[in-house]
């Protein structure tokens, strides 16, 4: 019988999930979509729903960036639990979760506490 390297051996095991293969938000920070705490692909995630199954407040467009029901760019950033400073135009400073402009997805009040 060949061996399996551990990548192989994962994917055909039958409790691996593609949730099982991205690590979690970092240590404080919540996906930017869904605002879940639990592991999963962040860099994909285009959930519908936040976590809880109110409706997301930001989606990924086509190109993948986080934007909000009017299309803007939000910055990702800014939903970091270290926030952004810089001033720029390309992309807006509000929240992914609610669209408050005072707080990111990491410090929303809808965001998953872990």
């Amino acid at each position: 019988m060949p061996r399996l390297d551990n990548r192989e051996y994962a994917h055909r095991s039958s409790s691996f999930t593609s949730r099982d293969r991205s690590p979690a938000p970092a240590h404080g920070a919540v996906c930017a979509i869904c605002l879940s705490s639990t592991p999963h692909d962040v860099s994909r995630c285009n959930e519908s729903k936040l976590h809880n199954g109110t409706p997301a407040y930001a989606f990924r467009n086509k190109q993948g960036r986080i934007v909000d029901k009017h299309h803007n760019e939000l910055c990702l950033k800014w939903q970091l639990p270290t926030s952004c400073s810089t001033k720029n135009l390309t992309h807006r400073h509000e929240c992914s979760g609610c669209g408050r402009p005072d707080h990111g997805a990491s410090q929303c009040h809808l965001a998953q506490k872990a």
